[in-house]
């Protein structure tokens, strides 16, 4: 009998191993395109709806949402399946970003930016809040942020939502980002793309590179979610769209675009598993159903349904 304790006991152990590893499976879907009934919602744990504006004026209240309709079809088809909803906040703005500048400031303007943000979350029935500042940049925005994301904290995770962060891949724009952040976060997702170099604008080497400097900063590994791109560039078409139109669905270059294909995807969402909390997918419409779906090859390595 104590041997079958222990080994029931082992057993347990590895198999929470391997749950705190894949937690994160995050997929975003813009509000101006991708349908939510394509999505392979049993291959995710939670998508990110994108995007959700910060007002200019700054004093902490929110832009309209783009197709809501669309997010509360995506809200109940998702909890249908077991999957998490957030709402993500910011985008890229040219890094022009008066209003998280502008609210973060103030203690009012970060209460009742919380406040607006917390009651979002309950009139879609959202499960959390994704915010998407790119980038604060070092010295009193940083301060701003880390004050900004400990407010949401406060407000959010009593009524049980998450609360995650999107931040660059490397020290030029990821400084901007207090360690301090951590432990008020369920999780931060990596952007690693949009580099340059002969390999691509995402290379496997780039993944690499990114969670080593985020990782080196204190961020615990079950924190960190790796990002990856169903896009090529320099065009931006998705990878649906590339392989639509002759590109190999195993290769990374099509052209002159460079875009991930599934051997890199595999190898990265092998380092994800291995190495990091999981993995973050710009953006789910970009991907093909069938036998080279992204996706589904993320889904087999995390050995998920």
């Amino acid at each position: 009998m104590l041997k079958i304790f222990c080994a029931l006991l082992a057993l347990s152990a590895i198999l929470s191993s391997v749950d705190a590893r894949a937690r994160y499976l995050v997929g975003y879907l813009p509000s101006w395109q991708g349908e939510v009934e394509d999505i392979q919602y049993q291959k995710l744990t939670q998508i990110n709806y994108a995007f959700l504006r910060p007002s200019p004026a700054g004093d902490g209240s929110l832009d309209a949402v783009g197709n809501p309709e669309k997010l509360r079809k995506l809200v109940k088809l998702a909890h249908t399946e077991g999957v998490k909803v957030a709402i993500s906040v910011g985008g890229w703005t040219n890094l022009k970003n008066s209003g998280f500048e502008k609210l973060s400031a103030t203690p009012a303007g970060r209460a009742d930016f919380a406040d607006n943000l917390r009651a979002f979350t309950l009139s879609f029935d959202l499960d959390g809040v994704d915010i998407d500042w790119e980038y604060p940049k070092e010295g009193l925005q940083s301060k701003h942020y880390l004050l900004m994301i400990q407010m949401l904290a406060e407000k959010l995770q009593p009524e049980g939502k998450s609360l995650s962060v999107a931040v660059a891949d490397s020290a030029e724009y990821g400084n901007g980002i207090p360690s301090q952040v951590f432990a008020s976060v369920d999780f931060i997702s990596i952007m690693a793309y949009d580099g340059e170099g002969e390999e691509g604008h995402s290379p496997l080497s780039l993944a690499q590179s990114a969670l080593n400097y985020w990782l080196g900063r204190g961020l615990p590994a079950d924190k960190a979610v790796l990002g990856v791109p169903f896009y090529a560039r320099p065009s931006l078409k998705t990878y649906r769209v590339l392989v639509e139109t002759g590109a190999d669905p195993y290769a990374d270059r099509f052209g002159n675009d460079t875009y991930n294909g599934l051997d890199t995807i595999a190898g990265k969402a092998k380092l994800a598993r291995d190495k990091a909390g999981g993995i973050m997918i710009w953006e789910l419409s970009g991907d093909i159903p069938g036998q080279y779906s992204l996706l589904s090859v993320i889904s087999k390595v995390f050995d998920r349904r």
